[in-house]
């Protein structure tokens, strides 16, 4: 799902009023094989900065200035910087957003074939990027578009060398060490503890290699969704199918992100809105599985920390402050506790 902008408007009695606005695309001013190209900004200078590093997590629906800003700083230069962009919805939303947010420039790539992810302008342009960004929209296209392609090690080479990263919705499905690649369709809590082994669940390891996401799968509009069920599908497979040890989650809500910082391991949380902010579980306390197909799913007691505003956690140490830790377990495919958000 794609994200909608905040737009500012004046109500007649000159009050200001904040509201989801659809936004204006961009039209494309050029491309190569398998991609549209939208350039903003001082697109042929490259700015010289010391970068920061970072990671933005943002669960879907709105974007937080506060978070973007962030972000932006974490490239460096006070936030004027280079940002590409990459997306394979389009056509391109974010580059405005982006220089009002204060970036120096934006390359916004939105591809449609594989072509695309071998193409030199694209892989210079990141190269010179400062801040990457991935628009929400469907997981399964990144996956099917950059797996094993230039592209993905000319993001993970930047991101190594200090570049900010973050995403959107789709754009945080493909930032875990796991990732939940959709393929056949969006997978609902419903199905996945009736059959763990639903068509729906398809998992994989990782499109880039991101600070502190070793081991961790993440997932969006989480509370709003109800995707907790097939959250604890989801790792109990990995455990089972795919080798992982004790792995863990980072689930994130609309209107909510998570900012990391690269060298850290400090986590704070933006805009949680009207949603209910983020969750960080863990799975080294699992003592009852049952993950069979056509068997309704037995897997927990999973370990789970709910972030809400103000709280902060750290991800080298798994632990923080203000948050609320609770055990959640699925039995027979029923969730204990009922709420567990």
């Amino acid at each position: 799902m794609r994200r909608t902008l905040l737009t500012t408007i004046a109500a007649a009695a000159a009050a200001t009023v904040l509201l989801a606005a659809a936004p204006l695309a961009t039209a494309a001013k050029g491309g190569g094989p398998g991609y549209d190209y939208y350039p903003y900004g001082n697109v042929d200078g490259d700015v010289k900065t010391t970068m920061q590093g970072g990671l933005l997590m943002s669960g879907g629906g709105i974007d937080d200035p506060a978070a973007m800003t962030w972000l932006l700083g974490r490239g460096g230069n006070g936030g004027a910087v280079d940002v590409v962009v990459l997306d394979a919805y389009g056509p391109d939303i974010y580059g405005d957003p982006f220089m009002g947010w204060g970036a120096n420039s934006v390359d916004a790539f939105v591809f449609s074939k594989r072509e695309g992810a071998f193409d030199r302008k694209v892989l210079d342009a990141i190269a010179q990027a400062e801040v990457i960004w991935l628009d929400g929209g469907d997981q399964s296209n990144y996956v099917n578009l950059w797996d094993g392609s230039p592209l993905q090690t000319a993001v993970n080479a930047r991101v190594a060398q200090g570049a900010a990263f973050g995403g959107m919705s789709a754009g945080l499905a493909v930032q875990g060490g796991w990732v939940y690649s959709a393929m056949n369709g969006s997978a609902t809590s419903s199905n996945v503890l009736a059959d763990p082994y639903d068509k729906d669940v398809t998992l994989r390891g990782a499109l880039f290699s991101l600070p502190f996401m070793a081991n961790t799968i993440t997932d969006t509009h989480f509370a709003i969704r109800d995707r907790i069920g097939r959250l604890l599908g989801f790792l109990a497979r990995l455990e089972k199918d795919l080798g992982a040890k004790a792995p863990r989650a980072i689930a994130v809500d609309e209107d909510s992100s998570l900012g990391v910082d690269a060298r850290s391991g400090d986590v704070r949380l933006f805009g949680a809105g009207s949603g209910k902010g983020a969750w960080l579980v863990r799975t080294d306390g699992v003592t009852s599985r049952a993950v069979d197909p056509k068997t309704a799913l037995t897997y927990g007691p999973v370990s789970v920390t709910r972030m809400t505003t103000g709280d902060t956690f750290n991800l080298k140490r798994w632990s923080g402050q203000g948050t609320e830790t609770y055990p959640v377990s699925a039995t027979s495919g029923v969730l204990s506790p009922g709420d567990p958000y």
